[in-house]
């Protein structure tokens, strides 16, 4: 790293800091030691990480800070002097260094990217041994800091170590040692340990026990799940069905959670999930899906709703599809709409029917879309409906589709466009005609809009371009 041009004033602060480091008095060196670590000269971080093995932990501790506060400016050959010292004699040296684990293993991965000389060294047997010996630290804020590092440490723990630390006395460690254990542990390590957390009264350690056993679907695992699913606690009891049925497809598993699902006792996050199984599982999912697009909540009805048309059963089911398109929430009416954009097959005038007469207007305007996929017949009539639509964003949709099939009379459709009450319809309509170049009498009727509408906002912009009794380019975004 390319060292900092020091001015002569900051030189000097660092001589004098450097000669406090000699002092009898562990005041002074503490100071140093903080003065020293705002320095990024190697002769200054230097001696703060010499300060690691001062004899006062109060010196100690303020050199841990201080290279904590460096985040990745430490140097990469002094990260095993700095995790040695998670075996120091003082236990706020040895919480701030189980602390920066994180900071210390970084910094070493990026000198195995950057220096070929440095490589994957792997840590020293000394500092393996010390950070192995913080599993068994007297400090739970150490106990629990190594648990939580353990997966950047690749020190190849034992398996027991994490299985013994399931008893620990203190709770955090417990927590943090559960997927740890399960993870790596043999079955017949962890399940005493197991059955010991289902019959206690920790809801939290019972759910993230829950959620580990669930995620890996051992044998073992699920008969302790098969416990977990009579516990009182609903919202564990249902977690653990959920990984039943994730793992078995029991039909009794399903009946349980959809029942649950109907009396809203699982969670969103829950029902979420099981809804989004349920995809795997189409046999049992076909004769509960329609049903379920009744769901109170739009979160849920929306996952519902991606089920049944996974499914395929919009034809068998028209008066859910109806339903679906009458819904309040309008991802799941898009979704519906979606559906017969893929099948347009399944549209029959009945379908046209209703959805002319929708009271959402995203589900009219959707309608232009599906005119395109119609016969040119059929949509040129239902695309004309349209242009009565009351809503303007449906009317906007139908002409630019007009014009852009060319269907009969669209050039008088454009033309009748302007005399529409809505500005952003009128807007429409002269962009049109301005991009069409060959447009009948465009010039003509363009005149004579300025003329009858002087104080309409389109006027000023389209009399500008407007020379010598001629359409000039105009800049359509400024209309």
């Amino acid at each position: 790293m390319a060292q900092p041009r020091l001015t002569q004033q900051e030189r000097e602060t660092i001589q004098r800091a450097l000669a406090d480091m000699q002092s009898d008095k562990a005041e002074m060196r503490v100071g140093a030691v903080m003065l020293l670590s705002k320095y990024h000269a190697n002769e200054a971080k230097k001696a703060v990480v010499e300060a690691l093995n001062d004899p006062n932990a109060r010196v100690r501790r303020a050199a841990v800070v201080s290279i904590a506060e460096w985040r990745h400016g430490l140097p990469v050959e002094a990260v095993e002097p700095v995790l040695l010292h998670i075996a120091d004699e003082d236990v706020e040296v040895r919480r701030s260094v189980s602390s920066i684990i994180p900071q210390m293993m970084s910094i070493m991965q990026m000198a195995s990217m950057i220096r070929p000389d440095f490589g994957n060294r792997p840590l020293s047997p000394e500092v393996r041994r010390a950070l192995m010996g913080a599993y068994h630290d007297e400090d739970a804020v150490v106990r629990r800091n190594i648990l939580t590092n353990s997966s950047n440490l690749n020190l190849s723990t034992p398996p027991e170590v994490f299985v013994e630390m399931l008893d620990d006395s203190d709770r955090g460690v417990r927590l943090e040692a559960i997927p740890l254990a399960i993870g790596y542990g043999n079955p017949v390590q962890w399940t005493k340990p197991a059955q010991k957390i289902i019959e206690g009264d920790d809801t939290v350690a019972q759910l993230r026990l829950t959620a580990e056993l669930g995620r890996r679907g051992l044998p073992e695992g699920i008969e302790l799940l098969r416990q977990i699913s009579q516990l009182d606690n609903l919202e564990i009891a249902a977690e653990a069905h959920l990984s039943l049925f994730r793992w078995t497809g029991e039909p009794p598993e399903l009946d349980w959670l959809i029942k649950a699902l109907v009396a809203d006792r699982l969670t969103q996050d829950q029902a979420q999930r099981l809804l989004q199984m349920l995809r795997n599982y189409e046999g049992l999912a076909a004769p509960l899906a329609p049903a379920l697009t009744e769901l109170r909540s739009s979160v849920l009805r929306l996952e519902a709703v991606r089920l049944f048309v996974s499914l395929d059963l919009a034809e068998q089911y028209p008066e859910i599809m109806a339903r679906i398109l009458m819904d309040s929430n309008q991802e799941i009416r898009a979704m519906g709409m979606t559906q017969y954009y893929v099948h347009p097959e399944l549209v029959n005038d009945e379908i046209i029917d209703g959805l002319i007469d929708n009271p959402h207007a995203d589900v009219r305007a959707a309608l232009v879309q599906l005119a395109i996929r119609q016969p040119r017949a059929e949509a040129e009539g239902l695309l004309y409906d349209l242009m009565l639509d009351e809503a303007v964003d449906v009317r906007i949709a139908a002409l630019e589709t007009i014009s852009t099939m060319r269907l009969e009379g669209w050039p008088e459709v454009v033309s009748a466009s302007l005399e529409d009450q809505d500005i952003a319809m009128q807007r429409t309509a002269v962009v049109i005609m301005l991009r069409e170049r060959q447009f009948p009498r465009r010039d003509e009727i363009l005149r004579e809009f300025v003329e009858k509408n002087p104080k309409n906002p389109l006027t000023p912009r389209i009399r500008t371009e407007i020379g010598q009794g001629e359409i000039i380019e105009i800049d359509m975004n400024k209309l």
